[in-house]
């Protein structure tokens, strides 16, 4: 939008041309809607200055008419023309109220609206002020090659024959490429093809709207296999309306967990309306059950309906409302020699509502991320499922200068009763996402919670200079970070399924704490890495492999789509050499652009 300043002045002068001659027309034929300010003491007691005189004595004025505005009321009007009323003023003076009517449309926004003073014969003391105030013309998009010209211009509250305020144009613009991230907006002004209006050209920049990932960890449970991979595809606007879809798997020795979601917005304000599928397909392989040829199979469906409440600069909040069942079945055989039937061991569906609120809130030195949901399990298909569950979780990030980015993360359920929870609706807390330090989903619980302390620092500078060259070059620090953490965390179960806290029980303990150090790493390639080495404080007698601790990696590639494309449809022109590039102060991104969610953590939440 830095154009549309300028443009605007040329726009000026077009419409001055423009209405000319309809002009001219009305200071014979004067609208009933124009107000006209006049002297009501044409007696006074001084010598009344003629046209001829006004560069000597000035030209008495006993009205001024002013062409009728939609934008200035009446009374911010007549303060400042009245001065000149019944008295000899010069044309300067008229200038100066012309320019003040033009800083008042200004101030209110309407930058393209004037006041002028068109060409006239002055009878009796009466001066007229014309008032150009442009409407908005045609509005049209261009480039939007991923995003429908409609889904663009419903979320530009600008319409064709309203008032053209610039201010407002801005805002909405800057607005829509704050909440639709993919594309980018700016704009161009143009005179328009009707008299009095100003045409708005939009041009979309979009980046490449599909996306492809692929993971590979240790996240895995050890029973099914520890070590997984998955991939993914991300469309941003799948069938050109800003339109989601996620779909995916992630799979080991023993296990296949699919999943897919799709959402789409259905107003102007992206509340938006999706489905989204998640499944787990497991068997036993690995541990003492393995013969037992144990299986389950869970699954979960979701409508969810999501809605921005408040959307401001650095702060959001957005609510979230879904109906969901749940299906989670296990079962055991056949075994050779014993039986040849498969034994269902059990069954349990729940069906459930959750309400939930999450918020953004950008500060000086980082962000706050925090939710608080509520949910209802039911009693339809199952009598056993009638409880309510409360869970929310927060996360902080803090810029502490020189490269030092600090991470809180914590997250808790309640569910408020003693009797059996479905496990599909139960807290897990071990692994990566949670304690470190700890295998997997180490233990479960209607309860629990979670808390976790991270501090990342550069190891080495982000760029050296060329000892031959005397170049600035990209360094080790540019790639890799160092961190150092602590986790605790803490789950109780249904007291008739309390295996935790028995009593005499050697190593027995609701609570896992744990310290550890790792590294960050941001690839060229579009490959990143972290890797955590967590010793557990806390030893628990139904996990023997911790005393030398636990590692845990997790390793993900995404190409850049936008990057690939751009190279192989652009000739490489050639460009003036760039300026140098200053030192970050402090060796490290910006702290708004560490989005934690992008992060990989945000599936802890």
């Amino acid at each position: 939008l830095d154009t549309l300043e300028q443009q605007r002045y040329r726009q000026d002068y077009n419409n001055e041309y423009q209405q000319y001659e309809r002009r001219r027309e009305s200071l014979n034929n004067p609208s009933r809607e124009s107000q006209i300010i006049q002297n009501y003491n044409p007696n006074a007691s001084f010598m009344q200055g003629q046209v001829q005189d006004i560069d000597t004595k000035g030209v008495y004025v006993n009205s001024i008419e002013v062409a009728p505005s939609e934008i200035l009321s009446k009374e911010e009007i007549d303060k400042i023309v009245r001065p000149l009323i019944g008295r000899n003023v010069f044309i300067g003076d008229i200038t100066d109220v012309v320019n003040q009517i033009n800083n008042l449309y200004a101030t209110k926004g309407f930058v393209t609206a004037r006041a002028f003073l068109p060409e006239q014969t002055v009878s009796n003391g009466h001066i007229y002020i014309d008032l150009i105030e442009s409407k908005v013309g045609n509005i049209t998009v261009k480039e939007n090659k991923y995003t429908r010209s409609k889904y663009i211009t419903d979320r530009l509250p600008q319409k064709k024959g309203d008032l053209f305020d610039i201010v407002e144009l801005e805002k909405d613009i800057l607005d829509f490429n704050r909440y639709n991230e993919g594309v980018n907006l700016t704009a161009n002004l143009k005179a328009g093809e009707v008299e009095g209006t100003t045409d708005i050209e939009v041009t979309a920049h979009e980046n490449f709207p599909f996306h492809l990932v692929g993971v590979f960890d240790n996240a895995g449970r050890y029973t099914t296999g520890s070590l997984r991979g998955g991939a993914m595809i991300f469309a941003d606007s799948l069938f050109h309306n800003r339109d989601r879809l996620s779909i995916g798997t992630y799979f080991s020795g023993g296990s296949v967990s699919p999943f897919a979601d799709y959402n789409i917005p259905i107003n102007k304000k992206d509340g938006r309306i999706g489905f989204m599928f998640a499944s787990s397909l497991a068997k036993i392989r690995y541990g003492a059950l393995e013969d037992l040829n144990l299986k389950s199979k869970s699954y979960q469906y979701s409508l969810y309906y999501t809605q921005p409440l408040v959307r401001k600069p650095g702060f959001e909040l957005k609510s979230y409302l879904a109906a969901n069942y749940k299906r989670a079945r296990t079962t055991m055989g056949p075994i050779s020699g014993l039986f040849d039937d498969e034994l269902e061991m059990g069954l349990d569906e729940v069906t459930s509502l959750d309400l939930a609120l999450n918020m953004r809130k950008d500060t000086k030195y980082g962000i706050w991320y925090l939710n608080q949901g509520i949910g209802y399990a039911i009693p339809i298909l199952d009598s056993d499922s009638d409880y309510f569950k409360i869970s929310g979780g927060v996360v902080r990030l803090h810029d502490f200068s020189h490269g030092f980015i600090g991470q809180l993360r914590g997250n808790y359920q309640v569910i408020p009763n003693n009797k059996h929870i479905p496990y599909i609706d139960q807290f897990q807390a071990g692994g990566m996402a949670t304690v470190r330090g700890y295998s997997e989903g180490l233990m479960i619980g209607k309860n629990g919670y979670y808390l976790s302390a991270e501090l990342m620092f550069p190891l080495l500078p982000r760029e050296i200079t060329s000892p031959r060259s005397g170049e600035k070059i990209p360094f080790i620090g540019k790639y890799i970070k160092g961190a150092v953490f602590a986790d605790h965390g803490g789950v109780f179960p249904s007291v008739d399924e309390d295996y935790y806290g028995a009593a005499g029980s050697s190593g027995a303990s609701y609570f896992m704490t744990s310290i550890g150090m790792g590294l960050r790493v941001q690839l060229p390639g579009d490959l990143s890495a972290r890797l955590y080495w967590g010793y557990p404080l806390i030893n628990h007698w139904w996990e023997t492999d911790h005393k030398y601790g636990r590692f845990h990696f997790e390793l993900t590639m995404e190409p850049n789509f936008d990057a690939l494309l751009r190279g192989r449809h652009k000739e490489v022109k050639a460009q003036p050499a760039p300026p140098p590039p200053s030192e970050p102060i402090n060796n490290y991104d910006d702290i708004r652009h560490y989005d934690y969610f992008e992060d990989g953590g945000g599936g802890a939440l």
